[in-house]
């Protein structure tokens, strides 16, 4: 919780503290977005973490009805694409130039 004299957040730390909420509130987020990258990285040789992303806001329109498309923001793709290089070391070398360009 912050405090009364503390410095504002910058935008970059406000679209962090969402991304830890959305994680949080959203664990099958990640399971998802781990899947796709792993499928894409194997079908293709260059693709980048908003395209998972947009891949998992695409599969969840075809499986759900009504309101319950899934819905993420694409400031955290940052954050999924260096969760998955942390928790994936040998593809950190070869797949870090792709998901940061």
């Amino acid at each position: 919780m912050r405090g009364l004299f503390d410095a504002p957040l910058t935008r970059a730390d406000q679209i962090f503290e969402r991304f830890c909420k959305f994680h949080r509130a959203n664990p099958d987020a990640w399971r998802l977005f781990c899947k796709f990258t792993d499928e894409m990285r194997y079908h293709q040789s260059k693709w980048s973490a908003r395209a998972v992303l947009h891949r998992m806001r695409w599969e969840s329109a075809l499986s759900t009805a009504g309101d319950s498309v899934f819905k993420i923001s694409d400031h955290f793709s940052v954050y999924y694409a260096r969760m998955y290089l942390a928790t994936h070391p040998k593809e950190r070398i070869r797949k870090l130039k792709v998901f940061f360009n």
